[in-house]
């Protein structure tokens, strides 16, 4: 019975183990940011939380989230880097002409696109990237996800809150 117990504690704690392995923040992220001095959180859902200048006369800066889960579509490793352009308050929806703008704009992005969330109070600038970019593209990739979604920010609402 002592060793059904020992092998069962065994198995227990090897499987909390690989569960904390699993949930950790991606390490080629950190690794990137650090290289490139740039400051960041890790959140509760271990992906990154950066924040950028996006006009340093105005002292605006936006807020920029790098996932670190990462998800499959054939070979290809892909992530997602966000930032918040647009947010109502709960209960609220984001007007049509707001989002019909964000959509159109999307034409003028080579990799980036606007998603609305399902319950319509957030928008969203994003891009869908290769989990293992190189760190200056990913750099790249990080601002101007953040510089977009500020001047959308700017331009819609008129705050330097998102």
């Amino acid at each position: 019975m002592k060793k059904i117990l020992a092998a069962l504690c065994a198995i227990f704690a090897l499987s909390v183990v690989q569960t904390a392995i699993a949930d950790e923040a991606d390490p080629r992220i950190s690794v990137a940011l650090k290289r490139n001095d740039i400051k960041f959180e890790v959140n509760e859902s271990n992906n990154f939380r950066i924040i950028c200048e996006t006009d340093e006369e105005n002292n605006r800066d936006q807020l920029i989230i790098v996932n670190s889960k990462t998800e499959k579509y054939g070979s290809l490793e892909l992530r997602e880097i966000w930032s918040i352009g647009y947010r109502v308050s709960e209960g609220s929806t984001v007007p049509a002409s707001v989002v019909k703008k964000a959509m159109t704009s999307s034409d003028n992005y080579k990799l980036s696109f606007w998603e609305l969330t399902e319950s319509e109070e957030v928008l969203f600038h994003c891009a869908r990237v290769p989990a293992n970019l190189d760190d200056e593209t990913l750099i790249k990739v990080i601002f101007d996800i953040g510089e977009t979604a500020d001047k959308f920010e700017a331009e819609n609402l008129g705050t330097d809150e998102l």
